[in-house]
C-alpha cells in the first residue's frame, strides 16, 4: 500500500516533506551549475588577466592618465581640432621686468584685481582678452585678431603689452574693439575653428589672421596634460583607476574614449587632415559670406640675429606660399616684415632683431615687437590707400601652392605619456617641474610628481640646483624663470641673485643684471665676482650709449 508523502496542516493545508524539499533544491543546484561555473571561470580568468597584466606592468600609470594640472592656463578640449582650448578665468602674476615670466595664480594677493599691470588673464569666455559683452554696442566696429602664441601670449608678456591691447590702445576712441582670439599652438584649421565657436559670437566686422610660418603644421603643439574630458559613470572611472586589466581594455578598445585621452596624437591628426591652411582659408572664406565681415591675412615674420625675414616663397618668385592661398579665396595680404625693416633701420646701434623685437626665439614678440605689430596693424586699418595691402586675381597659382603648403604640413609623432609630460610642463614654462618629474621618472619614483614636488621644504636649494643646470646647458630663459623662482623662495640667497645676474648677462638685459649683482653686493659686500661683472656690464651700457649717440 502506498502512502502520500503530502501531509494536511491544522488548517487543512497541504504541507511539503522534506524529501520534496531536497528534490527542489537539487533540480536548482543542477540548474544553476553550468552558469556558476561560468561566471566561476570568468572571474578566474579576470583574476588571472588582471594579474598578469599587472605583472607584465603593460597598462600605463595612473599618474600619466589622470593628471590633474590645475597651474595650467589651458584645459583638455574634447574637440578633436582644438586639442585644449584656454583655461576660462585663469589669471596669474606677470613679471614684466624679465618679460615672459610668470608665477602660478597661487601666487596672487587675496583680493589683487585680475585686470592689474602685470598679470596675465583669460576671460570667461576662454579668449585672453578683457570682459566683454557678447551683443556689440551700437556704433562700434570689432575686429578679431586671430593666431596661435604669436596673437594670445600667456607666456611671454602681461595683459597690456599684448597686440590686441596695442591696437586697441591705438584706436582710443571706443569706435573699434579689438577681440583677442589667439591660442599658442595652433594651426589655421585649428584657429578657424575657434572662431567658430568662440569668435562669431562677437559679430566681428574684420577679422585679422596673424599667419606664422609653422601654421603649416598638420597638429597643434599640445599645451596641457589636464584631467579628463568626457563625463562618465563613477564605476567605470573606478574601474579604470583600480583595475589594470580594465584600463588597458578601455585603452585599447577606446571604450569611453579612454583612447583618445590618452592618444590623442593619432585623434587629432585625424581631425586636422593633410592641409590644414588649404582647408582653414576655405571654411574662412565661407564664414566671411555667411557672417558678413572682412578678412586681411598679416604674414608675421622670422627675426634672426642679423636681420628680419619672410619665409616659405614660391619657388623662382617674390610671393609667399600663403599670399596664393588667401589670394584664391580673396583675402587681401601684407607682410609686417616691412614696417618691422623700417623700424630696425631707424635705430643707430642696430640691436640684434632676434632680442629686441621677440623674447629672443625668433618669433614671439616682445613688449617692443608688440607695439610695432600694433602700429602697423592699426595704419593698414585706417588706410584709404589701397596699396597699402596686397590682392591679386590674375596669375595666382593656388594649385601650386596647395601643393607646397601640404609639403610644408609635417605631423607630430606619437610619444610615450612621460615624454609628452615632460615636454608640455616645459611648454608651459615650468622647468623646475620638468626636470623633476623626469628625474621621478628616470628613478621609477611611483609618487605624484606635482604635489611631490610642491611639497619639498627647500624649494630655494630645488630651484637653484636646477637653474645651474639649464645654465650650464645654455638653456636661458629656463635658468632665468628657475633663479628668479629661487630668489622668490629666499629673497636674501646670494647664489640666486649672482646667478641671475649672469643669466641676465647673457641675455643682454643690462639693467636689470646690474639690478641683480647691486642686490649681491648689499647682501655680501664682499662678493668680488658680483663687483667684477657690475663693472663688466657699465662697460656694456657705456658702449651701447655712445653707439646711441
Amino acid at each position: 500500500m502506498q502512502h502520500d508523502t503530502q501531509k494536511t496542516s491544522a488548517a487543512g493545508r497541504r504541507t511539503t516533506s522534506p524529501a520534496d524539499t531536497d528534490n527542489d533544491t537539487r533540480r536548482v543546484i543542477r540548474w544553476l551549475r553550468k552558469p556558476l561555473a561560468a561566471l566561476l571561470a570568468t572571474l578566474f580568468a579576470l583574476a588571472l588577466g588582471e594579474l598578469i597584466i599587472r605583472q607584465l606592468d603593460v597598462a600605463p600609470r595612473m599618474q600619466a592618465i589622470r593628471l590633474e594640472d590645475d597651474s595650467s592656463p589651458y584645459v583638455r578640449s574634447f574637440n578633436p581640432i582644438l586639442r585644449y582650448e584656454l583655461r576660462p578665468g585663469f589669471h596669474a602674476r606677470f613679471t614684466p621686468q624679465h618679460a615672459y615670466l610668470r608665477t602660478r595664480a597661487s601666487d596672487f594677493p587675496l583680493g589683487t584685481a585680475p585686470t592689474l599691470p602685470g598679470v596675465t588673464t583669460v576671460n570667461s569666455y576662454g579668449l585672453r582678452d578683457k570682459e566683454r559683452s557678447v551683443s556689440k554696442p551700437p556704433g562700434v566696429k570689432r575686429v578679431l585678431l586671430l593666431g596661435d602664441s604669436v596673437v594670445e601670449l600667456v607666456n611671454y608678456v602681461s595683459d597690456e603689452q599684448t597686440i590686441a591691447h596695442r591696437l586697441q590702445q591705438q584706436f582710443g576712441n571706443g569706435a573699434v574693439e579689438v577681440v583677442n582670439c589667439g591660442v599658442a599652438g595652433y594651426c589655421t584649421l585649428a584657429e578657424i575653428e575657434l572662431l567658430k565657436h568662440r569668435g562669431l559670437q562677437f559679430s566681428p566686422d574684420q577679422v585679422i589672421m596673424l599667419f606664422v610660418e609653422n601654421d603649416y603644421w598638420g597638429f597643434n603643439l599640445e599645451h596641457t596634460l589636464g584631467g579628463g574630458t568626457v563625463k562618465r559613470p563613477a564605476m567605470v572611472e573606478s574601474l579604470f583607476e583600480q583595475s589594470h586589466l580594465f584600463r588597458q581594455t578601455a585603452l585599447s578598445l577606446n571604450l569611453f574614449h579612454f583612447g583618445d585621452e590618452l592618444a590623442p596624437v593619432e585623434w587629432h591628426r585625424r581631425a586636422i587632415g593633410d592641409n590644414n591652411v588649404v582647408e582653414g582659408l576655405r571654411q574662412l572664406q565661407q564664414l566671411s559670406v555667411e557672417h558678413d565681415f572682412e578678412v586681411l591675412i598679416a604674414v608675421w615674420p622670422s627675426f634672426t640675429k642679423d636681420g628680419i625675414e619672410d619665409r616659405h616663397f614660391l619657388p623662382d618668385q617674390n610671393d609667399l606660399i600663403v599670399e596664393h592661398l588667401a589670394w584664391a579665396n580673396g583675402f587681401p595680404t601684407v607682410r609686417l616684415s616691412r614696417t618691422f625693416l623700417d623700424d630696425w633701420e631707424s635705430i643707430p646701434q642696430k640691436p640684434k632683431p632676434d632680442w629686441y623685437y621677440t623674447n629672443g626665439d625668433g618669433m614671439h614678440p616682445s613688449p617692443r615687437g608688440c607695439r610695432v605689430a600694433a602700429a602697423a596693424l592699426h595704419k593698414i586699418l585706417t588706410a584709404t590707400d589701397p596699396q597699402s595691402v596686397c590682392i591679386r586675381t590674375k596669375d595666382v597659382d593656388d594649385d601650386f601652392a596647395m601643393m607646397l603648403a601640404q609639403s610644408l604640413a609635417i605631423h607630430e609623432e606619437a610619444d610615450t605619456m612621460e615624454a609628452r609630460i615632460r615636454r608640455v610642463l616645459r611648454r608651459q614654462n615650468r622647468w623646475v617641474e620638468a626636470e623633476h618629474y623626469f628625474e621621478q621618472v628616470n628613478s621609477d619614483a611611483d609618487e605624484d610628481f606635482v604635489s611631490a614636488f610642491r611639497d619639498k621644504p627647500d624649494l630655494r636649494n630645488e630651484y637653484h640646483r636646477t637653474g645651474l643646470k639649464f645654465l650650464e646647458s645654455g638653456q636661458l630663459y629656463a635658468a632665468l624663470d628657475v633663479f628668479q623662482r629661487a630668489v622668490a623662495a629666499d629673497p636674501d640667497h646670494v647664489s640666486s641673485h649672482y646667478h641671475t645676474g649672469l643669466t641676465l648677462i647673457q641675455l643682454k638685459r643690462w639693467d636689470s643684471a646690474l639690478a641683480s649683482f647691486a642686490k649681491v653686493l648689499q647682501l655680501d659686500p664682499t662678493h668680488a665676482e658680483a663687483r667684477q661683472h657690475q663693472k663688466l656690464v657699465h662697460q656694456e651700457l657705456n658702449k651701447v650709449d655712445s653707439d646711441g649717440q
